[in-house]
């Protein structure tokens, strides 16, 4: 007869086996939508910044994702940035996010790029794919920053087009999807 706790462990083994480690996330996919960025700039006085980062290609490698995008940096208080920072990076299935800034290049609304250089960063992909947490940067040795990331929430166009087309009750609403009383 086999003891019980021979069998406990073999289907504990079994289970890690089928579902994955604990250290594993679930697939996901960085490329859907928007990131909003918040960043703080420690190390040459404090600079608080913002940026929309975005995931433009995912591939998947054997130990995880590579990835290609960009961010739109703008700084907004303790200093005077702006610029596009293009990069490559890679995420592992642990969760772990290298980015590597290639080139620098100019900010979609606010030209430059202006008082920028590329940089490498870390950070931790939360377990749901939504949120990037514990963020730093440079990479390797004494952080100049911190940051975190989350991801943009879509609007839902389809239902504004259909708000704007209820019944009027002395309501006007205009393609903007404002409502003026």
């Amino acid at each position: 007869m086999v003891p019980r706790i021979a069998v406990i462990r073999s289907f504990a083994l079994i289970l890690l086996l089928l579902c994955g480690s604990a250290n594993t996330m679930a697939a996901t996919d960085l490329t859907g939508g928007e990131w909003e960025v918040e960043a703080i700039q420690t190390r040459k006085g404090m600079i608080r910044l913002e940026a929309r980062l975005v995931f433009t290609s995912q591939k998947t490698v054997p130990n995880g994702y590579e990835l290609e995008g960009f961010f739109d940096w703008l700084c907004l208080e303790g200093g005077e940035c702006h610029g596009r920072e293009l990069f490559r990076g890679f995420l592992s299935r642990a969760g772990r996010l290298t980015l590597i800034g290639e080139k620098n290049t100019a900010h979609p609304k606010h030209g430059g790029p202006h008082n920028m250089t590329p940089e490498s960063y870390t950070a931790h992909v939360s377990r749901q794919g939504n949120a990037i947490e514990r963020g730093r940067w440079p990479s390797r040795g004494m952080p100049l920053g911190e940051w975190r990331a989350v991801r943009k929430p879509e609007q839902d166009q389809d239902t504004w087009e259909w708000i704007r087309h209820l019944p009027d009750a002395g309501h006007t609403w205009p393609h903007n999807g404002e409502l003026k009383l």
